[in-house]
């Protein structure tokens, strides 16, 4: 498991000066990772309050409990009712003053971006303006972002992390895909892809991850993908390596390989040939050279210190 820091990463400030953004210790963390300009903390907050602060990053919520949390906000000095329900997305942008109040015990998964890593996200990907996120405390249902966070999720929980490939890709994935759902003044996509020939959009970005997470244990190919955003198949991987700096079909693989880490994780006893056949790939053969290649370890080695970290836990 990630190690777990002496205290929160994740900090912000008062009229008294800088103070951690929650009062918790977390649960574990990306402390020991290389990543730059992204943190990524687990804590499980007693019924309490927060007071007022600001954050100079922003940061994203996750419930992971089994049911809803009501929780009163005040956000920029304006009154919200609601409930953390899991699997949902709370949204808090950078700069905005927050203090809030819940009832029951909240475990959550938090993500925080400094707005300049969003920023290079975007010059990445040759955007032209950068976003004014704004902060969203409905509880958006968003599926490819939760999947994405708890996919960085699974990997601080591992101990993998520390700039590999899959690490960066997810981070400028969920980047952009912040960026998309809480960016003020949203483009038409046809018009963006206009501006910046050669490129995807952030909103076909989005689509292209819907679809290869919804259909990761199915017989997926690159006509299936290029067909539901209706590009070309040439195309679209000219565009998808040009814009992510990684080919399609290893993105494919990377996300295939976080979803066989996850099956491993959730069934000790399930054989490694049917987490190969349920992950989507078309022999084990190529499930063990790409699970090698994307965690580092064979799967028989990562079942293994699964097991052993789960018996010291």
């Amino acid at each position: 498991m990630g190690q777990a820091p002496s205290r929160t990463q994740l900090l912000a400030t008062t009229a008294g000066g800088t103070v951690p953004a929650i009062p918790t210790t977390p649960r574990y963390g990306s402390a020991t990772s290389h990543w730059d300009g992204f943190v990524l903390e687990r804590h499980l907050l007693p019924a309490g309050a927060l007071d007022t602060t600001v954050m100079p990053v922003h940061c994203l919520a996750i419930p992971i409990g089994r049911g809803p949390v009501a929780i009163r906000w005040h956000v920029n000095g304006r009154r919200l009712d609601g409930a953390m329900a899991p699997n949902q997305v709370y949204f808090r942008a950078a700069g905005d003053a927050l203090s809030s109040a819940w009832s029951a015990p909240l475990d959550a998964i938090y993500f925080s971006v400094r707005p300049d890593a969003v920023v290079l996200a975007h010059e990445r990907t040759h955007e032209r303006s950068t976003p004014d996120l704004r902060s969203d405390f409905a509880g958006g249902a968003d599926n490819g972002l939760v999947q994405l966070v708890l996919a960085l999720d699974a990997h601080v929980r591992g101990g993998s992390v520390g700039g590999s490939l899959l690490d960066q890709s997810l981070l400028l994935a969920i980047s952009l895909r912040v960026a998309l759902l809480y960016g003020g003044g949203k483009q038409d996509a046809t018009a963006l892809a206009a501006q910046q020939p050669g490129l995807l959009s952030r909103h076909i970005l989005a689509r292209l991850d819907d679809f290869i997470l919804a259909h990761l244990s199915q017989p997926l190919t690159i006509d299936a993908i290029a067909a539901a955003v209706h590009i070309s198949p040439f195309h679209l991987c000219r565009m998808f390596r040009k814009t992510r700096q990684v080919s399609l079909w290893q993105y494919v693989l990377m996300c295939r390989v976080e979803y066989a880490r996850k099956l491993i994780r959730r069934h000790p006893d399930m054989s490694l040939s049917d987490v190969a056949a349920a992950s989507g790939f078309d022999s084990y053969t190529q499930f063990f050279a790409a699970f090698r290649k994307f965690s580092g370890a064979s799967p028989s080695d990562f079942r293994r210190n699964t097991h052993a970290q789960a018996r010291q836990a």
